[in-house]
Formats: structure tokens, sequence, C-alpha cells
């Protein structure tokens, strides 16, 4: 039972880190512009938040290994992003002191930006495919009973083909797809009315 609550938990956050990584990936590009362009913001980025242990709560080694791989990355995105927030408020006390921010400053955090964009993309598919391997335990797991199964089964390895993993992945990107739709509508109606 504790694998399979482990899992939902897991599914969870995924969806949620989704959501954040575009979000930060649409703030960092907006960031960036005014950088280029000489500006500053107030926007900061704020960190993802990860639960202590869940990986202690798995049953399968394969997710245990893909959530640590996963949260690795996302504790270095955090630090990557407090780095960016401690520069951008140094930025601004600059220019409270009256002094002028030199250009090859700002070019310079507009790079590091841009690197982060482009390892946001690799973390979203690390996100996906992590998703999709908890999503096929759990599909896996539902027609099981969880006391009985983890008694006879000493670990909770489970087995997919191919065809599966990429069912469940098209699967998850017409979610995603749809969910981005409906929230660019839903964004653009806000803006226009």
């Amino acid at each position: 039972m504790q694998h399979k609550n482990s899992l939902v938990k897991l599914d969870n956050l995924l969806n949620r880190h989704l959501d954040e990584i575009a979000a930060i990936k649409f703030q960092a590009g907006d960031i960036k512009k005014l950088l280029r362009d000489g500006k500053l913001t107030h926007a900061r980025f704020q960190p993802f938040k990860l639960p202590e242990n869940l990986e202690m709560d798995f049953g399968s080694l394969e997710i245990a290994n893909r959530y640590l791989a996963y949260s690795s990355s996302i504790s270095r995105t955090n630090g990557d992003m407090a780095s960016v927030n401690h520069a951008l408020n140094r930025f601004e006390d600059v220019l409270i002191n009256g002094q002028v921010l030199k250009k090859e400053n700002l070019d310079f955090m507009a790079d590091m930006l841009e690197k982060l964009e482009k390892f946001l993309d690799s973390l979203t598919n690390r996100a996906k495919e992590t998703l999709v391997m908890a999503r096929l335990h759990i599909n896996k797991l539902k027609s099981k009973n969880s006391f009985f199964f983890g008694v006879l089964n000493s670990n909770w390895e489970l087995s997919f083909t191919p065809e599966e993993i990429r069912v469940e992945a098209e699967k998850l990107e017409g979610e995603i797809e749809m969910i981005s739709k409906k929230s660019k509508e839903e964004i653009d109606s806000a803006l226009s009315g």
C-alpha cells in the first residue's frame, strides 16, 4: 500500500512540477529579454518543492532511482534560480546606490537565463519520463491486492514493453496539450475581456 501511495504522490508532484517548469521557462524568457534591453524586473524565481524522503517509500528500485535523478536535477535548478535571484537583487542594489549597470553584466545574466531555459527543456523530459513510469506502475497495480502482491513478491519491480511505454507517453502528451490549450484560451480570454 505504501508503494501505491508513494506513486500517487509522485504523479501529483510531477504534474505540479511540469506546470511550474513551463511557468519558470516563460518567466526566464521575459527576464532575459528585459536584461538584453538593459532593463530590470522585480520578478524572482520561486524554488521547486520536493517532499523529504519520498524515495524511501517506493517499492521499486527503478522508480526510486528515476526519482533520485530527477530530484537531484530539481535541487540543481533551485540553486541556479537562487543564483539568478541573488544577481538580480545585487543589480537592483547598484541602481539604488545611483550607479550604472554595465551592459556586459546584464548580457552575462541573460546568457545564464538562456542556459536555464535549455536545461528546463531537459528537466521537462526527465519529469515526463518519470511520470510515464509511475503511471505504468499505478495502472498495473490497480488490479492487484497490494498486501498479497507485496508479500508474495519480494520487490515491486514490474516490466513494461516498449509499446506500453509509448502508449502511456502519448496519453501524457495528449493530456499536456489539452491542458496547455485550455490554459492558453483562459489567458487569452482574460486578457481580451
